[in-house]
């Protein structure tokens, strides 16, 4: 039904990488586990039903439990950056040109320039940051995106050399692959969490 997704497992800073599983296997740190999924490009009519792109992803993660990921500390945007390149998720067949990216939860669809976390954490001052030389740049382009009324929708941007830095995108202009977080049950000293 969907794309093959790669999964590895972010903990206290230890990375667990492991082939697709629903149920991962339950490792305690800190009371706190979460899951990244690096999903590979959406197909190309994954943009219909009144969905756009960004929204398809955000509905995947949403069914998968969780949500776009928050790529908010140095620590999480360099493992999940490290994790695509040493897997070659970077490269076709994953992504594919023109697209080369993934998207992420950041967006600033609400109110141009303040960019913010999906889980509602804003963009500004000290917070760790991770953009392209020149991004964001909020580049309108009627002739490529007749849909799109700017670049709202962050990404890992794989184009140019980039490696991964953020680059705001367009919402619908075309298929990506995205990355989704999600908590699970694992435990701690015996409690969720």
């Amino acid at each position: 039904m969907y794309l093959k997704p790669v999964l590895f497992i972010l903990l206290s800073g230890v990375v667990f990488v492991g082939v697709w599983s629903y149920e991962p296997d339950c490792v305690p740190s800190f009371c706190k586990c979460t899951r990244y999924e690096v999903h590979c490009e959406m197909p190309e009519d994954a943009n219909q039903n009144g969905k756009t792109y960004y929204e398809y992803a955000q509905w995947v993660c949403a069914e998968r439990g969780g949500c776009l990921a928050n790529l908010h500390t140095k620590e999480i945007d360099w493992c999940v950056r490290n994790f695509i390149s040493e897997k070659n998720l970077d490269q076709p067949p994953c992504i594919n040109r023109p697209s080369f990216g993934f998207f992420i939860g950041l967006t600033d669809i609400d109110e141009e320039g303040t960019w913010v976390w999906k889980n509602g954490i804003e963009l500004c001052g000290s917070t760790c940051t991770n953009w392209a030389p020149g991004e964001p740049n909020n580049r309108i382009n009627p002739k490529r995106c007749p849909n799109d009324d700017g670049q709202h929708c962050a990404q890992l941007w794989y184009r140019f050399g980039h490696n991964g830095k953020w680059d705001d995108e367009y919402c619908n202009c075309r298929p990506k692959g995205f990355i989704c977080e999600i908590k699970t049950d694992c435990c701690c000293n015996g409690s969720p969490y």
